[in-house]
């Protein structure tokens, strides 16, 4: 039995918990949330972000860092990406040397333009990089932590890292494949958070599938291209990790991505979509973080700059939306 920390108590954290937990480890989850903590401790149950779902024994909760982190083999970030840069300047002590950290997170800084690999990089020390991975894709916390067939990708430039990772996430229901793209897969998970955005506008304006269609080909086909732009390689950007999870984020029902572009459509504003949501909308942060990446190369994309046009601008997602026609 390993002990495995997840730092953050949000659906995902929560998700791979019980995952991890019924898969024979002890997990720790460090969360800022008193009772949050103590529900999971008390009645093995994350009421306010996975509802339902009984956590393992081998679950519990912790609002002390140290503590928490305290001989685990594997750190997992489950973090919104913004507070990332804060939560690991105040960890770094407090790891061992051979300890693996996983993202979840996806999302790129909006002050550093870094994705959270590379945020873990600049923190801790450089002896550290090679057990550094990251696990995206078509996963949603729901769907794990109700033991639907999920097949993830996990991504690190070590394949042993891989190998170790594999063993203490898969069983039955849950599946990982191999990528040495780390940048790649979380580019991916970053982007797709903000096409996402685009097509719950689609949704929200009361568009058919043959709108939504067209636009889906020319989200999946500028997203390649920007990400092979920021240093990912093209062909991640079709995969799981790309078209398969902006599959899930723009159609899903659950997410939150395409629901904010949703309410948006109907004069909400930004903080008033966000609120009715009530999680963190990683897309409506990463699309300024983005967009200020490419303007410093000139880099032009239309669909990106819609996003931004709609939800940094508040310009009218109708109008925005009537433009791209053009050139989608």
């Amino acid at each position: 039995m390993l002990k495995i920390c997840i730092l953050g108590s949000g659906s995902m954290g929560t998700a791979l918990a019980h995952l991890i937990g019924n898969n024979g480890h002890k997990v720790v989850i460090w969360s800022i949330d008193k009772d949050v903590s103590e529900h999971i401790n008390i009645h093995h149950e994350n009421k306010k972000f996975l509802p339902g779902v009984s956590l393992s024994k081998n679950v519990s909760a912790n609002l002390i860092l140290p503590l928490a982190l305290a001989d685990a083999s594997v750190v997992i970030v489950a973090l919104p990406t913004q507070a990332v840069n804060q939560v690991l300047h105040a960890l770094r002590n407090h790891l061992a040397d051979n300890t693996a950290i996983v993202s979840v997170s996806k999302g790129i800084d909006v002050k550093s333009g870094q994705t959270v690999s590379q945020i873990i990089k600049s923190v801790l020390p450089q002896a550290r990089n090679k057990n550094i991975a990251a696990l995206m894709g078509p996963l949603f916390a729901t769907e794990i932590s109700a033991k639907v067939p999920s097949v993830g990708l996990l991504a690190t430039a070590d394949i042993k890292v891989f190998k170790f990772l594999q063993k203490i996430l898969v069983n039955k229901h849950f599946f990982v494949r191999y990528s040495d793209d780390l940048i790649g897969a979380e580019l991916g998970g970053a982007l797709k958070n903000i096409y996402a955005i685009l097509l719950g506008v689609c949704d929200g304006l009361g568009y058919g599938w043959n709108t939504k269609s067209a636009l889906m080909t020319a989200v999946v086909k500028e997203m390649a291209e920007v990400g092979q732009y920021l240093g990912g390689k093209k062909e991640t950007f079709y995969g799981l990790a790309g078209m398969g999870d902006l599959l899930t984020t723009g159609f899903g029902d659950k997410s939150r991505n395409r629901r904010f572009g949703e309410k948006l459509c109907s004069g909400k504003s930004v903080q008033e979509a966000i609120k009715e949501i009530g999680h963190v909308v990683e897309g409506a942060a990463t699309v300024k973080a983005v967009i200020k990446m490419l303007g410093a190369f000139k880099k032009q994309a239309p669909l990106l700059s819609a996003v931004n046009d709609i939800v940094s601008k508040r310009k009218n997602p109708c109008m925005v939306l009537q433009k791209l026609f053009s050139v989608i």
